[in-house]
């Protein structure tokens, strides 16, 4: 009660007689009574006590101001930002703790569209991978402003003017690992899951070329396969969506042109004859494709047979096969039309399935040891990338020595993009 009421100096003499900060068995926790009723002043003296257990709490304490962001305040004493502030800033507060549901506290600061909250979470490297029950993550919704501010902020220089020779540029990847890994000594972990995220959302593409992203191992990856993929798939519903005419025609050509006098007809010409419903129908789509061979073709003196031929030379070979093609010529277009971002798309892709691939064996990593727990840097606007351990420090010809070997063994994985250098 002296919580809900804001009572600050009541809550001070309670606990200095003897009462448990954490509410003891049987009793809800009073960070989340605080947290409910916005009490910051009492939230703040409940996070001195020196017995407290952020940690007991029946809901994640930041996911629970997260979700009264926003609402209006009861009393005078109410204030959720303030909360906020103060649990987003204290250092015994799981920043990447999970509710019931699996979600985080980024998870409902994006939910409710609270980007100032969203904002504060990144500043603290809040982990953007976090799968919820859903298996939603919690840049699905991201506003894709904040995001890019956000990896913004993990490239850094040593302060040396652009085309100084002592330019050194800083890529932090440490938003890319799972906070367990970053607590541990593990030395695997998947760290394609947000990027690949990426790759689905058409909000976020674009940002696959943000420098952060699209400085990862460089691969040489052709679009061509994207092509293939993309219009063999066009090409296969809209072949699926028109098969009913295909299997019209071939069935009318079996009823007006099939069947001969000829007992060997089969064994010769039999192909050309429709002598049956499943050789029509590939007789039909082949004649689709403009291998008509009419001279072969009996029409028996038959005016409706010469008139159904007609038709599908027109409907099926003309206009349905020029549609298809159409179709292809505009994939492939627009693949071309975003090339740059297509091959982002797919070297995200490829390296999501390489990880898959190795994760859980006794092997590296996709990124070897360039980005585990560790930052990565250009030095002198060349593109060779170069080890940095965090809480380690060395001169730069040190990082030369020590560098690791590529992950596959060669000298272009651990090269940049020669777009991304500049």
């Amino acid at each position: 009660m002296a919580i809900k009421v804001g009572s600050r100096e009541i809550v001070k003499e309670i606990i200095k007689h003897g009462a448990d900060p954490n509410g003891g068995k049987g009793f809800r926790n009073p960070i989340d009574v605080a947290c409910i009723h916005g009490q910051w002043q009492i939230l703040d003296t409940l996070l001195e006590c020196d017995g407290i257990d952020v940690n007991s709490c029946s809901d994640p304490p930041l996911c629970l101001i997260v979700k009264k962001l926003g609402e209006p305040s009861s009393t005078s004493n109410c204030d959720y930002q303030r909360c906020f502030d103060i649990l987003v800033q204290h250092p015994k507060i799981d920043i990447n703790q999970k509710d019931n549901s699996g979600s985080t506290a980024l998870h409902y600061a994006v939910r409710y569209k609270e980007e100032k909250a969203t904002r504060a979470l990144l500043d603290k490297n809040t982990y953007i991978g976090t799968r919820n029950r859903f298996q939603d993550l919690p840049i699905t919704d991201i506003n894709p402003s904040i995001l890019e501010e956000y990896f913004d902020s993990r490239i850094t220089t040593n302060g040396k003017r652009a085309g100084d020779e002592e330019l050194e540029i800083y890529f932090d990847y440490s938003c890319l690992f799972p906070p367990d890994v970053c607590k541990t000594s593990e030395k695997f972990c998947e760290e394609m899951v947000p990027i690949y995220e990426m790759t689905k959302s058409t909000d976020l593409r674009h940002l696959l070329k943000h420098p952060l992203i699209s400085s990862l191992p460089h691969l040489s990856i052709s679009t061509h396969m994207v092509m293939l993929r993309t219009v063999s798939i066009t090409f296969m519903r809209s072949l699926m969506l028109y098969s009913i005419l295909l299997i019209a025609f071939a069935l009318c050509f079996y009823t007006l042109l099939g069947g001969t006098d000829n007992p060997n007809a089969q064994v010769e010409d039999g192909f050309n004859k429709f002598i049956d419903p499943g050789t029509a129908i590939i007789k039909t789509i082949v004649m689709m494709t403009g291998e008509f061979e009419a001279a072969n073709i009996e029409f028996k003196s038959n005016t409706l047979s010469y008139v159904f031929f007609l038709l599908f030379v027109f409907f099926m070979s003309v206009v349905l096969f020029n549609l298809l093609n159409g179709l292809a010529v505009s994939d492939t277009q627009a693949i071309k039309a975003e090339a740059e971002l297509t091959g982002f798309i797919t070297r995200a892709q490829v390296l999501e399935r390489y990880e898959k691939l190795v994760f859980g064996k006794n092997t590296r990593t996709v990124v070897s040891s360039y980005l585990r727990r560790n930052r990565i840097y250009n030095h002198s606007n060349t593109s060779k990338l170069m080890r940095n351990d965090i809480g380690t420090s060395g001169e730069a010809n040190d990082l030369l020595r020590t560098s690791g070997p590529c992950c596959f063994g060669c000298e272009k994985c651990t090269s940049l993009d020669g777009k991304i250098v500049r």
